[in-house]
């Protein structure tokens, strides 16, 4: 049986995934006293927007040690919560409403701490994974054709979290950036001072 697609149409629609994860001080609040953080995994529009009307259900994997380690999510939002104390690979399944489009797969870190360097006797409260990413849509079937005309994509002004944390993390890094070059230049000054002070003590112990 042919599928009829509406040719010469092209579209995207933007979508963020990832992690969040937060360091729990009291483990009684945990279900596990050797587990150290909550979490949770998403996929979701950018900037709040629904992607209900597209998506049909949502698919994590998570590490085999979870009781039914395969979540299905069929509505809004698309979040898997647990706790734990490891990081592992997640891999997510997309499905759209209309079966005959090929479903998205991707995957990611759960990340439960920073991939910069930190204090290992003060680790972070929160640890952010977010990733942007868009689903594309070239000569979709009519069915999906008619969902994304029905509900085209429209963004929203409201103040999207992924940039401000980007943005905080890129000054992050240069900040360490700088401190690096500082703390570098600093060791060469220093080595240089070093050396005129043995020179001058060696000039003194001469006369």
């Amino acid at each position: 049986m042919s599928v009829k697609r509406m040719k010469n149409f092209q579209t995207s629609i933007p979508f963020v995934y990832g992690s969040h994860a937060f360091l729990v001080d009291n483990k009684e609040e945990l279900p596990d006293p050797t587990h150290t953080h909550r979490w949770r995994v998403f996929v979701g529009g950018v900037d709040g927007q629904d992607l209900s009307c597209y998506i049909r259900k949502v698919v994590f994997k998570l590490h085999e040690s979870f009781a039914s380690p395969v979540r299905t999510i069929e509505k809004p939002p698309y979040v898997v919560e647990e706790t734990g104390w490891g990081q592992f690979e997640i891999v997510v399944k997309i499905y759209f409403h209309d079966p005959v489009e090929k479903n998205v797969s991707l995957s990611f870190q759960l990340m439960l701490f920073p991939d910069t360097p930190y204090d290992h006797q003060n680790p972070p409260k929160q640890v952010i994974n977010e990733r942007y990413d868009e689903f594309i849509f070239q000569d979709p079937t009519e069915t999906m054709y008619n969902l994304l005309i029905k509900h085209p994509y429209e963004s929203l002004e409201a103040p999207n979290p992924s940039k401000l944390y980007k943005k905080e993390q890129e000054e992050i890094k240069e900040l360490e950036r700088l401190y690096e070059k500082a703390l570098a230049d600093y060791e060469k000054h220093k080595k240089k001072l070093d050396l005129m002070e043995d020179e001058v003590y060696k000039a003194q112990q001469e006369l």
